[in-house]
Parts: structure tokens; sequence; C-alpha cells
């Protein structure tokens, strides 16, 4: 069956959102008028400007131009890219990505501004995008030879996307290489559901995006497989990237039999959300995130977490703890404003930082088996790397490797996304790209290409020197397997390394 999974959320439309969706209240009745006494002062010069460039510029530009132009410069200013303006068509646009119904051609990506660089947070698996083997944390450096440097995401988000059967060249950078990819606009949409039962009696519920039907459709899944008493529940949230308050909350109502689910401070806003007559599944879950996970899926997350209600298996997700309202505007357009930050059960508020997950896997099928594996009581991740070859095995499953493990001076080495993928570990890549931090569990080891020197759990200690090979940088493999406690086994050009967990099944995550 074809996974239509969440990414869309963006979609492709890719652009999709360029409208980020996030997290969202519902729109407020009126726009609220400035009584500002500076501002009405400095209406005067705003009109000068105005009359003058409708009189004097080389060609005579239109009223609406310039209105649009001062409006995007006022939520500009904010260095905010969530806080916008939409012109009635362009809010109509957002309301159908963020419903699933996209209406338009694009590649499957959901993009957001970071910085100067419009970066990838999430690929529709199917899509051209993921045809191409574009990932999250992908940037676009341009499109069609226009350079995105810059840019806000709607802007390269109407850049990227357009009639269907066309074609769009993109230039990608992935670590410290770049490379053109041209691919072909596909229609798409998103369901907000998929749901099946996976062998064992375990539930898997993909959650794509928390769309205006998402928590009634939740409850109907939700009914539907505690009927069939299953063994464990899987919650994909996976490139999930957001939607409105209401309905997560919803879904979170029905998990956390009582107490606070989300917490929202602003200027104006202090909202507290909780639940007084949830009640705990009868199977225990696992919830899958990776950095594609958003606002709400986040908040979900946040709130399982905090609750024991969940162990959670994948990558540190997005990061977006802010939350948006939409306001209406004169003549039809919309206003979306950043109006609180918002915070976990436990108080945590995560912009910028994300939720660390109780396990690190990366990849597309371990993260999956991981949890089968979880709910099933086999609680151990084994994979065979050979020298040379990309080919790898998982847990009986194939896997492919981004970069082949190579052997220097009798070490082997990896890179940063076969760690993660192999050895269940956390890379976090440093800023200058040289470096990397390598976290699991509470430990964390720092290293930095060509030096011996690193940091590990605060202490200085020498190890086998990371390298560049291909524009990835390569980490020994020797310094992970105590940082997991991982068992490592090697037979010629074969590594097989067994990452296992004590507690059985979940226990110990959940109580």
């Amino acid at each position: 069956m074809v996974s239509w999974k969440k990414m869309i959320a963006a979609l492709v439309v890719v652009a999709v959102l360029g409208f980020g969706a996030g997290w969202l209240v519902e729109p407020t009745v009126s726009a609220q008028g400035s009584s500002n006494s500076s501002f009405r002062a400095s209406l005067p010069l705003f009109q000068e400007v105005y009359n003058t460039l409708l009189k004097d510029y080389v060609t005579r530009p239109s009223s609406s131009t310039l209105l649009e132009g001062a409006i995007n410069g006022l939520t500009g200013s904010l260095n905010d890219p969530y806080t916008v303006y939409y012109t009635p068509a362009q809010y109509q646009q957002f309301l159908n990505q963020l419903n699933g119904n996209l209406g338009i051609a694009g590649i499957g990506v959901e993009i957001n501004q970071v910085g100067q660089f419009i970066v990838i947070e999430a690929v529709l698996p199917g899509s051209p995008a993921a045809k191409a083997g574009l990932e999250a944390g992908d940037e676009i450096l341009d499109v069609n030879g226009k350079s995105l440097v810059g840019a806000t995401a709607d802007q390269a988000a109407t850049l990227i996307r357009g009639k269907q059967g066309t074609q769009v060249t993109i230039t990608v950078e992935r670590g410290t290489r770049s490379f053109p990819l041209t691919l072909t606009r596909e229609p798409l949409s998103l369901p907000t559901i998929e749901d099946r039962m996976l062998p064992g009696k375990i539930a898997y519920i993909q959650l794509n995006q928390v769309s205006g039907d998402a928590g009634a459709l939740w409850q109907e899944v939700l009914a539907k497989y505690q009927a069939l008493h299953p063994k464990g529940w899987i919650l994909d949230l996976r490139n999930d990237p957001g939607g409105y308050v209401s309905q997560a909350v919803q879904i979170a109502q029905t998990m956390i039999p009582s107490g606070t689910i989300v917490t929202f401070k602003g200027q104006i806003t202090h909202q507290v959300y909780s639940s007084s007559s949830g009640q705990s599944l009868s199977a225990p879950m696992v919830v899958l995130v990776n950095g594609g996970s958003a606002s709400a899926a986040e908040i979900l997350t946040g709130a399982l977490m905090d609750y024991h209600k969940a162990v959670v298996i994948g990558t540190q997700t997005f990061g977006k703890g802010i939350a948006q309202e939409l306001v209406p505007m004169q003549g039809g357009g919309v206003l979306k404003v950043t109006i609180a930050d918002w915070y976990t059960p436990d108080g945590q508020n995560i912009e910028h930082v994300g939720i660390r997950p109780n396990l690190f896997v990366d990849g597309n099928n371990a993260p999956l088996v991981m949890a089968e594996k979880l709910l099933g009581d086999q609680t151990s991740l084994t994979t065979t790397l050979t020298v040379g070859s990309v080919g790898a095995t998982q847990n009986g499953g194939p896997l492919t490797l981004d970069q082949a493990p190579v052997l220097k001076g009798g070490q082997l080495y990896v890179s940063l996304d076969t760690a993660a993928q192999a050895l269940g570990v956390d890379p976090v890549p440093g800023a200058n790209k040289a470096d990397v931090t390598i976290r699991y569990g509470k430990g964390a080891i720092a290293m930095t290409a060509g030096s011996t020197s690193a940091v590990l759990n605060g202490q200085k200690e020498n190890v086998p020197a990371p390298f560049f090979l291909d524009g990835l940088l390569m980490v020994p493999a020797s310094p992970l397997v105590p940082l997991a406690g991982i068992s490592e086994t090697a037979n010629g050009t074969h590594y097989t390394f067994v990452n296992s967990f004590s507690q059985p099944a979940i226990a110990a995550y959940t109580h």
C-alpha cells in the first residue's frame, strides 16, 4: 500500500508549505486596530513615500503591490517566518494545504526558512522528491537557477510548484556536498490518517497532519482497533508538520486520563489545555518521530512522553514551540501571527530545540522495526555491515547505507547516517560541519575531523580521528560501541553490531 504519509504537510506543495502550517489556534473574529501614537505620527511619512513611488517610480506600480509590500515589510521585520500576511487567494491555498487538499502540483517536500536558507523539513513517501532521494535537513540552494538565499518559504514554494507534468531543477546541499536534481511535478494529496494492523496484532496509525477533522478521525480509528484488542500501538508522527490546536488536544485527551496537555503563554494569551476524562490504552504504545515532526506532532509527543504513556523512538524532532493565530483583515486577507510560546506538561519549551526520543533510531525502516520488536518483547537492533559495501542487513531485512564503511588504520569508520541507522545513536553535526556530537541516552561524545582529541561524557578521550570522504564525515565505530552499550563482532570484512535493551518491552520508559 502506498503510504502518502505525513509529509505532506507540506507536501510538496512543496512548498507547501511554504505556508508552514504548524500550530494554529482558530481565527479570531476580527482584526484589532492600533492606538499607538507613534504609529499614527508616522502615517504622514508612509503616505509621502507611497505617493512619491506612485508618481515618480520609473514604471507606475499598482497601489495593491505597494500595500502588500508594506504589509510584508511589517511582518518581515519580526524575523519570524511563521508570521505572514495572506492575500485572499493565498489564504484559501493555505487552508487547502492545511486540510490535505493541495490542488496543485509539486515535488513532495515540506520546506521552511531557517535563517537565510530554505531547508526541507519532510519528504512525502512515493513523491518525486522521495524517489530522487531527498531527505529532511537538505537545503535547497536554487530553483531553475534562481538563488533561494534570503528567500521566504512562500517565495520558494511559488518557484518549486507548477503545472502537473512540468519539470523543475533544484540545487541541493547535503553536508558539504551540493548537487542538482531535475524532478517532474505531480499532483499530490494527503489523507489525515492511515492505519493498518501489523503482524503480532500491533495497531499502526500514521497521523499525517493535524487537520480540521483529525480529532474525529482519530477517535474512529481508535475505537476500531480497541475493539480488536491489539497487543500494542504504534503512532507514527514522522514528518507530521502540525495543524490545529483544538484537534491535537482532542487526540491527546483520548490517551491522557487527567492533567495538563499543553500551556500557551504570550503577550495577550495564557491558556492551559487539559484532560479530565481520557483513558489509558490497554496496550503499550510507541511513538515514532523525526526531524520532520513539528508543532502538533511535538505537542502530542511531549504530552505522551511527560506522562509516560509511550516510548518515543526516532530522531530529534523539529523544534517548533510557538503558536500562531489567524486574524481576518480588511479585504479578505488574513494575518497569521505568532501569539504564544507553548510548554509541555513538564514545563519545557522546545522552540529551536525539539524533543529527544527515548531511543535514537534513524532511517526509514529501522524505527518501525525497533517499535515492533519492543512491542513484541524482542528488544534488540542487529545490524551487519560490510567494508566497501552500501548493502547491509538489519534485523533480518535489507538496509542501504549512504556511504560504504571503510577501514583506515585498522579502524572501522562509518558515516553519521550509518552510525544513526546501524548503531541507534544520535549524531548532531556542529555548525562548521567538521565537529559532531554523538549522543545516546544521557551519554555523549564530541569529535572533530582530523583530531584524535574527543570529549566523552565531559572527560577528554583519545579516539581515531574522524575524516571526510566524498563530502561525508566518517567517524570511528570503536568509541560508539561502549557509548551505546553495543556488542560488536568482526568476521573478516563483516561487522555485526547488536544494540540490546535490558528492559522487557517498554516498561522502563512508560512507568
